[in-house]
């Protein structure tokens, strides 16, 4: 039986353009440490670390460890490591919360955008240019391919956010627009494709079903539903186990525009838009 409907209510918000910035902030990637709220600022080639409490500006860096950034992308955590995809270099950072050191750097093919890890804190990375395909990679290299154009699978555009949840993968295609939920198996399944269309007739004409736009960032919550980036309509939609659609739960009503990338941590959800407005809710599941 799915869980209730969340309930979130808005604890924080900055902007996190930086008067150094030459153009307004790209938050595509974003995580929350004990203390701090970390953004990956994709145009500026930054990493910005701010004030989980206040929002106010901690540091920000260009490189690290000594290697300059470029298009830094997207980010998770994994125990006391940060991991970061660069697709202006084609790499993988592994680095401490503090973003100060690098543990180790893999290469990648070009243009490795979304990325999570499994329960080993192995990286799984989605590739959007050529065939896309999903690679599952460690510390040796790649271990696995999956491969999005075979005939048991839907043809992605732009294979973009990606999130690991058991042996189950959610993957935005913001060319194709939609969710897709697929199995980690070497010859994967797929478990639901959602596009928000719907038959059902609603009061609003433009908004009669929950057609997804641009969908970028993807997680599951503590309660095992799934929570989307609508980031073309301005809104974060819900579905549960089934891909199912549950609640709208943020829309422009609530402020948001151009919902970017999304997190959750100990109670509370965490959001970047498009331009580098910040959002910390407070997630009631």
């Amino acid at each position: 039986m799915d869980a209730i409907n969340p309930i979130v209510n808005l604890l924080l918000e900055f902007d996190s353009t930086t008067p150094t910035d030459t153009v307004d902030c790209d938050p595509t990637g974003i995580v929350a440490t004990d203390n701090t709220i970390i953004i990956a600022d994709n145009i500026n080639h930054k990493l910005k670390a701010f004030d989980k409490c206040n929002g106010a500006l901690i540091e920000e860096f260009e490189e690290i460890g000594g290697m300059k950034l470029k298009n830094p992308e997207q980010l998770v955590q994994h125990l006391d490591s940060l991991v970061l995809t660069s697709y202006g270099l084609d790499k993988i950072f592994h680095m401490d919360v503090n973003c100060r050191k690098i543990h180790h750097v893999i290469s990648m093919p070009k243009f490795c955008d979304g990325i999570c890890l499994d329960s080993s804190g192995s990286c799984i990375v989605s590739i959007a240019t050529g065939k896309p395909r999903i690679l599952f990679i460690n510390e040796d290299g790649i271990q696995k391919t999956i491969q999005l154009t075979a005939k048991n699978l839907p043809l992605f555009q732009l294979p973009y956010y990606i999130h690991s949840h058991g042996d189950i993968l959610y993957i935005t295609d913001s060319g194709e627009h939609k969710l897709v939920a697929i199995t980690t198996e070497t010859e994967p399944k797929i478990l639901f494709e959602y596009t928000g269309d719907s038959k059902k007739k609603t009061s609003e004409p433009s908004r009669e079903d929950h057609k997804l736009n641009e969908p970028r960032g993807v997680l599951v919550d503590p309660q095992g539903r799934i929570l989307v980036c609508d980031h073309g309509n301005n809104r974060i939609q819900v579905l549960n186990t089934r891909g199912e659609f549950l609640m709208m739960l943020l829309s422009e009503k609530d402020g948001l525009e151009k919902p970017w990338a999304i997190s959750y941590r100990a109670g509370e959800l965490f959001v970047t838009q498009r331009g580098g407005k910040v959002k910390v809710f407070k997630y009631h599941i």
